[in-house]
């Protein structure tokens, strides 16, 4: 998708849920179990940290080439969310990437303990992103702009 001043947007039409209020939390599993954080997948309550979880799967596809749960159906994949450690880029994998990033999706987004996961501000003030955007107060800025113009949507009102 394109924005109608040419930025390049990214979605998932296959879920959309709007999480209103920093008190609610859902347990109901809707959504691709591939890109599913592992409270969704083990009906744990969850919140819009599950989304950075689904971000870094997405980082680690892009870059290793396939999701780490190819090929396994729903009760592995379960399985895996349960009692298996979170996929992580390997050392022998992550010489072809920098340290930031290899650090972003890891130790930033990959996490299975969600009060340990980072949030989206956690994850702008990342040196993978101050490194491509110096500007920290504009990037800030931005951010603001697109949260402020959503929460102005009828939705909300």
């Amino acid at each position: 998708m394109l924005s109608t001043d040419g930025a390049i947007k990214l979605g998932d039409f296959g879920l959309a849920a709007q999480l209103v209020s920093d008190e609610y939390y859902t347990k109901e599993i809707k959504g691709t179990p591939k890109w599913m954080a592992p409270e969704i997948l083990m009906t744990k309550p969850y919140n819009e940290l599950a989304d950075i979880w689904s971000l870094g799967i997405i980082a680690y596809e892009l870059a290793i080439g396939t999701n780490p749960y190819q090929g396994m159906n729903l009760n592995r994949i379960m399985f895996a969310a349960k009692n298996q450690k979170s996929p992580r880029i390997e050392e022998n994998q992550a010489t072809k990437f920098s340290a930031e990033f290899v650090d972003f999706v890891n130790n930033k987004c990959l996490v299975k303990n969600v009060a340990k996961r980072a949030d989206a501000l956690e994850l702008l003030a990342h040196p993978l992103f101050t490194r491509l955007y110096p500007d920290q107060d504009e990037l800030f800025d931005y951010y603001l702009v697109h949260l402020t113009n959503y929460m102005n949507t009828p939705k909300f009102k």
